[in-house]
Formats: C-alpha cells, structure tokens, sequence
C-alpha cells in the first residue's frame, strides 16, 4: 500500500503540472503535454490529451492522429492547458523552443556542466529556470 505522502505527490501530479505550464504559458513560453513515468513513450507527446484538445491531422487513412506542430507557432491557451491535465491528466511537459518563445534549452545532465555554464548550482528538482538567448546570436555562450 502506498503511503499517503507518496499517494499525494501522484494523485495530484497533473494539477501541479498544469500549474507550471500556466506559468510558462504566461511568460510566452509555448508548451506541450508529454507522456510520463517509466514507459518507452514518457519523452513523446502525449498523443491523447492533444487529440482531446482538438489538436490533430489526418493521415493518408484518414485517420485523427495527435499534433503538437501549431505550438510551434502559437500558445496554447487556458483551455488546452485545462484538457491535457486536469481532463485528460498528462503529467508531463515540454517546452517548445526557438521562435515562438525566444528561447533555447540546454540540458545539463551534471550539475558540473550547470556550474560551467551558468556559474550555480540547479535551482532546483522539476523544472528547470528558462533564460532567454542573449540577441538570438548565441553571443551569450562565449567561452
């Protein structure tokens, strides 16, 4: 039986996740539902909050197939956030970079590396803090 602190930290994943995504969705950054948890699809888009928000294509079979290409170009908005996590539960997120939202990510796997380029320690487990490419020249990474 799962204790109640570890019960809370999952029951209520989704909510917290929807929380941040309403954040980074504030500040301009576009955002999609990922997979989560140990399965093989935990990094991918999570295909069935997408479609129930609406967002998909049809193949060549016709078929509704889940598509997180407009974040490129827009953000999405209160009610997309709504149904990847409080309706459909994603408990994921990825941040779409590059244009729409001005930023780059770099994943510093070590904390070693973080040190290298950012001069601190992480923040922080969950999320990380996003900071905006200097110019769009990439003139901030000098070594």
């Amino acid at each position: 039986m799962k204790s109640r602190e570890a019960a809370d930290v999952y029951d209520n994943e989704p909510e917290r996740i929807y929380e941040a995504a309403c954040r980074l969705v504030h500040q301009g950054i576009s955002v999609i539902p990922m997979g989560s948890g140990i399965s093989k699809w935990a990094k991918e888009p999570h295909k069935q909050a997408l479609i129930a928000s609406g967002h998909t294509y049809q193949n060549d079979q016709d078929e509704a197939r889940a598509s997180w290409k407009p974040m490129q170009f827009k953000l999405p908005t209160q009610a997309d956030l709504a149904t990847w996590y409080l309706q459909a539960r994603a408990r994921g997120l990825g941040m779409v970079t590059g244009e729409i939202s001005d930023h780059i990510v770099i994943d510093c796997g070590t904390t070693g590396w973080l040190q290298r380029l950012h001069g601190s320690a992480p923040p922080a487990t969950g999320l990380h803090q996003p900071h905006p490419a200097a110019g769009g020249q990439g003139d901030d990474m000098k070594a």
